[in-house]
């Protein structure tokens, strides 16, 4: 993705739950991420680590 150092990015991110055959519920819940991206000029990879967050859920 092309980019502009300080310019926003424009992104979205679809996310499914880890348990089988079970759906996002409204409410609070805990959100556990991790970015990781490789830099195509330098032999580099920038990661976040884990993140855990308390999001709340509302049908859209």
């Amino acid at each position: 993705m092309a980019c502009t150092p300080g310019s926003p990015v424009p992104w979205s991110v679809s996310l499914t739950s880890q348990e089988p055959g079970t759906a996002f519920q409204p409410g609070l819940a805990t959100m556990r991420t991790r970015a990781r991206a490789n830099d195509r000029d330098y032999p580099v990879t920038a990661d976040t680590g884990q993140q855990e967050s308390q999001v709340r859920l509302s049908k859209s």
